[in-house]
């Protein structure tokens, strides 16, 4: 998005797995919502796997016909906004068993990126570390750092749940520090186990 001709625009993300379908369909529809608030710029849908099947046919209507009717108003809205999708699963796969809307996901298949696991790119892991501390840092405070034994922790584990658990992780912890610094302590016990299990192999 930053990188496009619509960097002036907004960004705005939504993740179709944690929203409800009812608090989801008003994010995307109601007044002032994603569609209409990131006019012309970048709509982010997040595990777009996981959006209901009615959510579904309400996105590719509106994609399709590039308006739609505000919830709760019988005003047309136009759909200028550019959607980048993620999703964790096989979309043809979902396809053929039923699951996801065949037209939706050509609508969002137009160019796809495949990002091996957060596991297979160590290089990875520490920058993004980085960037969630700081985005999780209160404005206006120092962001805090990553003590050494906690950077090679991080280099050490596997990342089941790849970017998302990296995210989550490091959200929870960075509002409950008494210092400026993560240290080991501070991680959940299942990294610190795994850590040290992997050095002492």
């Amino acid at each position: 998005h930053n990188h496009s001709i619509r960097r002036g625009k907004k960004f705005v993300s939504l993740n179709c797995r944690e929203l409800s379908k009812t608090v989801l369909e008003s994010e995307l529809f109601a007044q002032d919502a994603a569609l209409e608030s990131a006019a012309k710029g970048t709509l982010f849908l997040e595990e777009i796997d996981s959006m209901a099947s009615g959510t579904q046919t309400k996105l590719h209507s509106a994609l399709k016909e590039k308006k739609f009717m505000r919830a709760g108003s019988r005003e047309e809205v136009p759909v200028t906004v550019r959607i980048i999708a993620s999703t964790t699963k096989d979309l043809n796969e979902l396809t053929r068993k039923g699951l996801f809307m065949p037209e939706l996901g050509r609508m969002v298949s137009g160019i796809i990126i495949e990002v091996s696991p957060l596991r297979n790119r160590p290089e990875d892991i520490l920058s993004l570390a980085h960037e969630f501390v700081n985005t999780s840092t209160p404005e206006g405070k120092l962001a805090p750092r990553l003590a050494p034994e906690v950077c090679a922790m991080f280099t050490y584990y596997s990342w089941p749940g790849n970017t998302d658990q990296l995210r989550e992780m490091i959200t929870g912890i960075v509002p409950t520090l008494r210092e400026d610094i993560i240290k080991p302590d501070d991680l959940p016990a299942d990294i610190r186990a795994a850590a040290k299990n992997v050095r002492s192999t």
